[in-house]
């Protein structure tokens, strides 16, 4: 078989990646300066008031600091914490060494009291800046205006934190399908059964189940978007509701989507203010306000296990295989799960035949594979133990993992305390 080769020139090589370079060049600098002219055009809607608009220029926009920093404030403004904590904790998460990410730290502890910015501060000790880190910081800079750069308001919610009782005791009932902790609540003067999660952010209910209450949903287009393991962004609104459970009653924003199957949820915002301790036996959640004069306790190595506090997730570091990784407590997940990204760092092996499973939560249901791991934390250690492997978020150690243990996780001490 006869072969044919063209002759090149000899430099042919070279002229083809020089002209590759200058197209990716060309194609780059033109992101840059579409990105750089969505940004003015949202500094000029954020001058404007219209932060929704702002918003929705923004997610068409290039990821960056600046983008998901004035996310953040856009949210601030339209008074949605939830979304605006989630999106100043990934700025301090993905750009630490951002000059946007010191004002998201700023922001968060004015809005949180509860805030610590320990870890943001930790992580900028251990990083080093880049040995271009002057070109970073040029290109890192926010559109300087004096609205953003101004300092947060003061948070004004002592008060109400003050005026809530010093302790409450709330019990749970195990969903039978799927090991969900149930509660009894009110939301409005309403009874309704509700998942008490306080690995979510806040309070989720579907507008088909405020109807069923007889509560009247909100109006108009959508004002934000909610997920959720399954990846998938769905339109949302915000709304006050009244929410009580056991001698606990608080009015809080609540994210509404147009149609939720699972039960409503309840999340971390009910409980902010009181360090929690859960007692799987018991089927019991015990809150209590932190005290100032608390005396400092001591510390066991094997049932003290320091914990990072990110947003409303304590992180642990949990051993795999003989492997650590980071997951966060869950108390909304039956079912303890791994991403897909960290089970392939961790050299998991699926085998072809693993069970295929669905499951999910809001944004809908996504496929994972079930698999037989050796998993540890703490005095917890479970041989052989089923973990569903896939989906789109972090790492959750579900009621099936943590079930028959009582635990508290020490905000202030940043530690997850295991009762012997």
């Amino acid at each position: 078989m006869m072969m044919f080769r063209a002759k090149l020139p000899a430099n042919f090589n070279l002229r083809f990646l020089l002209i590759l370079f200058l197209v990716s060049f060309a194609s780059a600098l033109n992101s840059v300066r579409a990105s750089n002219d969505n940004l003015a055009a949202a500094d000029r809607l954020v001058k404007d008031e219209k932060y929704k608009d702002a918003v929705s220029l923004l997610r068409k926009s290039p990821q960056s600091a600046r983008n998901f920093y004035y996310q953040g404030y856009c949210y601030y403004r339209l008074k949605h914490e939830p979304e605006s904590k989630q999106l100043f904790q990934f700025v301090l998460s993905q750009y630490p060494q951002s000059p946007e990410a010191k004002l998201a730290d700023e922001f968060l502890r004015r809005i949180d009291p509860h805030y610590d910015s320990a870890p943001y501060k930790q992580t900028l000790l251990t990083q080093k800046a880049s040995a271009n880190s002057s070109a970073l910081n040029q290109n890192a800079r926010i559109i300087e205006t004096p609205e953003l750069l101004a300092k947060p308001p003061q948070n004004h919610d002592s008060k109400e934190l003050g005026d809530l009782p010093q302790e409450a005791r709330i019990f749970f009932t195990p969903a039978v399908s799927t090991g969900h902790m149930m509660v009894d609540a009110s939301v409005d003067g309403h009874p309704v059964k509700c998942m008490f999660d306080t690995g979510a952010p806040g309070i989720l209910f579907g507008k088909n189940q405020l109807r069923q209450l007889g509560i009247l949903p909100p109006q108009g287009p959508a004002t934000t978007s909610v997920s959720g393991w399954a990846g998938v962004a769905l339109p949302a609104w915000t709304m006050k509701l009244k929410v009580k459970v056991a001698n606990l009653e608080r009015i809080l924003p609540a994210t509404i989507q147009e149609d939720f199957d699972l039960p409503p949820l309840i999340g971390y915002s009910f409980i902010r203010g009181y360090q929690y301790e859960i007692d799987q036996k018991a089927k019991c959640m015990l809150l209590k306000k932190e005290q100032r004069d608390e005396k400092s306790q001591s510390i066991n190595s094997l049932y003290d296990l320091p914990c990072r506090i990110l947003g409303t997730k304590a992180i642990v570091p949990v051993d795999i295989n003989g492997r650590k990784t980071p997951f966060f407590i869950d108390t909304g997940a039956a079912i303890t799960i791994l991403n897909s990204r960290d089970a392939a760092a961790l050299r998991i092996e699926i085998p072809s035949d693993a069970p295929v499973m669905m499951a999910g939560g809001v944004g809908g249901l996504s496929p994972y594979r079930a698999v037989n791991v050796d998993i540890r934390l703490g005095p917890i250690v479970r041989r052989d133990f089923q973990i569903l492997i896939g989906g789109y978020a972090g790492n959750a150690l579900g009621q099936d993992f943590m079930q028959g243990w009582r635990f508290s996780v020490d905000e202030k001490k940043s530690l997850l305390r295991f009762f012997h």
